[in-house]
């Protein structure tokens, strides 16, 4: 875990456990799902700008529904890709996803890095537009990354170009949101930096993962 307050800070470590108990014991306690709206083929149609504004009136709707169900709390994995394409279109997306977070008392954890990965051989950059055409005209279809596949999963920080640009984006959203949670009541909880180090098939030997973010002479 990585608090986005701590993104200037000098790198100190992990929390002592007392420290840790005392910032979750301040908290109501978590209740919450990976939130993805409903008329979504995938994390890119969440957040490219190809058809936002429909996908985010579902969203709004459906925030609402998650909070009058009870949660207070809502898991949003951003997309690379979408970043690497669309970074300033993005990253005001972002702000209004938990803009309408914060609208219904929804808190968010935010997945900077996800290891939920298909092999090698599945594995493409993922393409803006239409979701539905781009799947169709790559012959493929749309599927968890869960199943199929017999190798170990690859991932964007297999690809040593794109890894040094991935570490830039959670970089860069870390800083312009260190606010949102050092402030009372803050717009997200102390953030999910990888989603699991080994799911299934994927994953295997990703651990060191944990060790080398940030990379070397970088704070966190």
């Amino acid at each position: 875990m990585l608090a986005a307050g701590a993104a200037s800070a000098v790198r100190t470590g992990p929390w002592p456990k007392e420290k840790a108990w005392a910032w979750y014991d301040a908290h109501p306690w978590i209740r919450g799902v990976n939130f993805v709206p409903s008329d979504c083929v995938n994390f890119v149609d969440q957040w490219q700008e190809h058809g936002f504004e429909q996908r985010f009136a579902t969203a709004e709707r459906e925030l609402a529904l998650a909070a009058e169900t009870g949660f207070n709390t809502v898991r949003l994995f951003l997309q690379f890709e979408v970043w690497l394409y669309e970074r300033e279109g993005f990253l005001a997306r972002f702000d209004r996803y938990l803009g309408a977070c914060e609208k219904h008392g929804i808190r968010a954890i935010v997945v900077l890095f996800n290891d939920c990965a298909p092999s090698k051989e599945n594995f493409f950059l993922k393409r803006m537009g239409d979701q539905s055409k781009v799947y169709k005209e790559l012959g493929i279809r749309a599927r968890s990354p869960h199943t199929g596949g017999k190798d170990v999963g690859y991932n964007i920080l297999d690809m040593p170009k794109h890894a040094a640009k991935l570490y830039e984006m959670a970089e860069e959203i870390m800083r312009l949101h260190a606010h949102d949670s050092s402030r009372s009541g803050g717009r997200w909880i102390p953030t999910s930096r990888l989603r699991r180090t080994s799911s299934g098939r994927s994953g295997a030997g990703r651990s060191t993962w944990r060790r080398t973010w940030p990379p070397r002479g970088r704070t966190s």
